[in-house]
């Protein structure tokens, strides 16, 4: 392509189609100085780069749709103008051999399709230097069409740049593209049947949000498409980054039978994190108006509800804890599918994804998208978690409290709530500082208990509601206790249901910022039944209990516990939980209620009281039958069909650690993959 020319980098990109587009980047020759028609296109080239860049300001500033439409326009039509004022420069470049730079192009043109008929474009870049250029630069047109038109299984057609062709192995991309519609499907139907108990198959009435880069595969691609049997989402929320994409979301909402809105949010530096998107745009992104036609100028703007699912695609770095909690806090976000192209990323947004009033994992797929190197992809769905009670049953020394505290400092700050019920008896029995001995300052036990009794019932219902996962470390010896509890934790669930209901009749935008990582946010629920994790401590061969082995090693543990220095205990649950007092008793550090070690006849007597009254619970009292066919009795499929109630049991006789009991609590809670 003449002896002057430099092909910097060359790329094949294809589609599932078969069709295949050339890109390259070229180093036209070096004229110095530049002849004056040059030196008139490189400005005429700046100087279309420069209107560019006021475009994009003016969409991010765009606060209406009407704005958010009209910049868009603007910007591809100044893109459009920069491509060509970049092919003037690219021809001013030959100088006095353009007629054979034209020549030997056609020439290429000519040889490359007859050798590959597939070939649909060839399009390229300029490097006025010897460095690679941005890929925001703009991509002028030497051959056939600037974009390609991608589908992938079931899908709608759109058009794509070849800067956002991101699936490049199109076995891989097309199962992400099934896994993904699935789930919205599934999600989007399990929504609308838990508000409002219509069997519509995708009718979101709150519409799908799609954030990241891939935006034109799930927005345009998948939300859009247009099937027998299926219904759409009422509205398609589009928030990207990347100019390119920006550009084809466009071009594809005009096309678009189904509304599309426009969002482009540069990233922001957040320091430690580098680049990403910031929680304001992603909260003004909720908050918006949505009109019924985002590609038709006359539409009157309406108030809707808030995206109830959203698509995230996130980049090799991950999205930030701070778009991820922002994600978290957002109202009526019900379901969420995560794509990540990279997992040390992927933990850091799981964490703050699983925080406070957040969501659980139901599904994961792995992508090996590059086959034979360290790069793996992987798609999650997420599922806003439900109100959520862990009753763990065993006598003193079984390792209930430790779990809790264990499962408290694992996760975010606000996510767990321990309530300890000895420490709030003790706070009611005794005052603050007082000795069992000092009968001046006791309550009665009868009095003590009834207070105990309303203060547990209002601690788990803040808890519940706050969005915590609450935590009753107890005993839990009686099965009409239990039985309790778990009345309070299906009240809570109606209330908030009741509270959900009534936002989506309301129907409006989020107007207050909830700022990420408040331990205290109002829960949203949709209507995922309540769950009930019950952890039992115990043998499940009952002989064990019976001839005193279980006994023996629970005393044990007790009085190990009454002799540990005070430096050597673990921290108390009251400064990982707000909600439990630890009783400062003749100056030790020591269990609130039990007997310490300069009373050993009495640790026995309680003990032994304690495993006479256990009830331990069998499979009639919890309902761990696991779902095995495809869909429950309504038709929701799995895996969004939840358990209500979980019985794990950790047998203290078997040596289990801690963190092998949190891990299977963990699952229980937050990874409920089928």
């Amino acid at each position: 392509m003449g002896s002057e020319m430099c092909i910097r980098d060359s790329t094949v990109r294809a589609v599932r189609s078969g069709e295949v587009q050339l890109k390259f980047i070229l180093r036209p020759p070096q004229l110095e100085p530049p002849p004056p028609i040059l030196a008139g296109a490189r400005l005429a080239v700046d100087a279309a780069k420069a209107e560019v860049v006021k475009a994009l300001d003016a969409a991010v500033c765009a606060a209406t749709e009407e704005e958010e439409h009209a910049s868009a326009s603007r910007y591809s039509q100044m893109v459009a103008d920069a491509e060509a004022a970049t092919l003037a420069e690219l021809n001013a470049s030959f100088e006095d051999s353009r007629e054979a730079w034209a020549r030997e192009l056609q020439a290429f043109v000519a040889y490359v399709t007859a050798e590959v008929p597939a070939v649909r474009s060839v399009v390229a870049q300029l490097a006025r230097g010897r460095a690679r250029p941005l890929k925001t630069e703009p991509c002028c047109v030497l051959w056939g069409s600037r974009t390609m038109t991608v589908q992938w299984p079931d899908g709608a057609p759109y058009q794509a740049h070849a800067e956002t062709l991101s699936q490049v192995n199109l076995a891989t991309g097309a199962e992400l593209f099934r896994t993904v519609d699935s789930w919205i499907g599934e999600a989007a139907s399990a929504v609308e049947r838990g508000r409002h108990g219509s069997d519509a198959a995708r009718a979101v009435a709150g519409g799908v949000l799609v954030l990241g880069r891939d935006v034109n595969m799930f927005a345009a691609g998948c939300c859009a498409a247009d099937r027998e049997g299926v219904s759409r989402p009422s509205r398609v929320v589009v928030l990207t980054h990347c100019a390119c994409a920006y550009r084809d979301a466009y071009e594809n909402a005009c096309r678009s039978s189904v509304p599309i809105r426009l969002i482009f949010a540069r990233k922001v530096d957040t320091g430690n994190e580098g680049y990403r998107y910031s929680p304001a745009s992603l909260f003004a992104t909720a908050s918006r108006t949505c009109r019924t036609r985002a590609a038709v100028g006359d539409c009157q703007p309406q108030h809707v509800s808030d995206p109830t699912i959203c698509v995230v695609t996130a980049s090799r770095r991950g999205l930030g804890a701070a778009a991820s909690e922002t994600l978290r806090c957002m109202p009526n976000l019900q379901a969420l599918v995560y794509v990540a192209c990279a997992t040390r990323p992927l933990v850091t947004d799981l964490v703050a994804l699983l925080g406070p009033g957040g969501f659980r994992v139901v599904a994961v797929r792995r992508f090996d998208h590059f086959p034979g190197t360290r790069f793996a992809g992987a798609a999650l769905l997420l599922v806003r978690r439900p109100p959520s009670l862990v009753l763990p049953v065993g006598p003193a020394g079984s390792g209930k409290s430790s779990l809790a505290r264990a499962l408290s400092v694992a996760m975010p700050l606000g996510t767990v709530l321990v309530i300890e019920r000895d420490a709030v008896y003790a706070a009611a029995r005794y005052r603050v500082g007082a000795t069992p001995s000092s009968c001046a300052m006791r309550m009665s036990i009868t009095k003590a208990k009834q207070l105990t009794h309303i203060e547990m019932a209002d601690r788990l219902t803040r808890g519940l509601h706050s969005g915590a996962i609450c935590v009753v470390d107890s005993c839990n010896a009686s099965t009409a206790g239990r039985e309790y509890y778990r009345r309070l934790l299906i009240a809570a669930a109606k209330q908030l249901r009741a509270q959900c209901d009534q936002s989506a009749e309301n129907c409006t935008p989020l107007t207050t910022c909830i700022e990420p990582g408040e331990a205290a946010l109002q829960h949203v629920f949709a209507g995922w039944p309540p769950l009930c994790v019950t952890v039992v401590f115990a043998p499940a061969d009952t002989r064990a209990i019976a001839n005193g082995e279980l006994r023996r090693l629970l005393l044990s543990r007790v009085r190990a516990r009454a002799r540990a220095p005070t430096d050597e205990l673990p921290a108390t649950t009251a400064e990982v939980s707000e909600c439990s007092v630890c009783v400062n008793v003749e100056g030790a550090n020591r269990h609130p209620t039990f007997p310490d070690a300069g009373e050993p006849a009495k640790q026995e007597r309680a003990l032994d009281a304690t495993m006479d009254a256990m009830e331990w619970p069998c499979a009639d009292e919890d309902d761990v039958t696991l779902v095995t066919s495809q869909a429950d009795r309504h038709g929701v499929p799995l895996p969004l069909l939840p358990r209500t109630r979980v019985m794990l049991r950790i047998d203290p006789l078997d040596g289990v650690s801690t963190d092998e009991a949190l891990y299977r609590l963990f699952a229980a809670l937050f990874w409920q993959v089928s």
